[in-house]
C-alpha cells in the first residue's frame, strides 16, 4: 500500500510541478522587478527534486510512524499534518525572504531614478529545496514529539 501511495504522490508531483513553480514565481512578482529566467529551466533538476519530495512523503510518514511507535489514527494524522505544515512553512518562508530582498533592492533602485528596474535571477529562487527541507524537518520534529510522548506512555 505504501508503494502505491508513493507512486501516486510521485505522479501527482509530476502533474503539479509547473503549477507549483508558477505559483511561487507569481508570489514574488513586483511591478518594478524583472524576473530573469536565464539559466532557469523548470523541467530540469528542480522538477526531479520536487517529484521525489512529493513522492517521498508517504514513505517518510510511514517511517515516522514506525520509529515513533504511533498506533492511533489521530496521532498518525497529526504527524502527517506536522510534516506537511513544515514543508509549506519553509516554502512560504523562502518566498517571503525573496520578497523582502526584492523590496530592499527596489527601494535602493528607486532612489536612482523612476525608470530603473530591479532584476532577480529566478535560478537562485529554488522553492522546491525549501519545501524538501521543511518536510524533512517536519518528519524529524514528528519523531521527536511522538517518540517522547509514546516513550512516556510506556513507562
Amino acid at each position: 500500500m505504501i508503494i502505491i501511495m508513493t507512486f501516486a504522490c510521485f505522479l501527482a508531483g509530476s502533474l503539479i510541478w509547473v503549477d507549483f513553480i508558477m505559483i511561487s514565481l507569481n508570489e514574488i512578482k513586483s511591478p518594478r522587478v524583472i524576473l530573469n529566467a536565464k539559466g532557469f529551466d523548470p523541467f530540469m533538476s528542480g522538477n526531479y527534486i520536487f517529484k521525489f519530495t512529493i513522492g517521498f512523503i508517504p514513505l517518510l510518514h510511514f517511517g515516522v510512524n514506525k520509529i515513533s511507535n504511533i498506533t492511533s489514527i489521530k496521532e498518525k494524522l497529526l504527524s502527517l499534518c506536522i510534516i506537511l505544515f513544515f514543508g509549506l512553512f519553509f516554502w512560504q518562508g523562502r518566498i517571503l525572504a525573496v520578497i523582502l530582498k526584492i523590496q530592499k533592492d527596489v527601494s535602493l533602485t528607486k532612489s536612482l531614478g523612476p525608470d530603473i528596474m530591479t532584476e532577480y535571477l529566478t535560478k537562485q529562487f529554488q522553492p522546491q529545496l525549501y519545501l524538501t527541507l521543511g518536510i524533512i524537518i517536519g518528519a524529524i520534529l514528528s519523531i521527536v514529539i511522538f517518540r517522547k510522548k509514546n516513550f512516556a506512555n510506556q513507562e
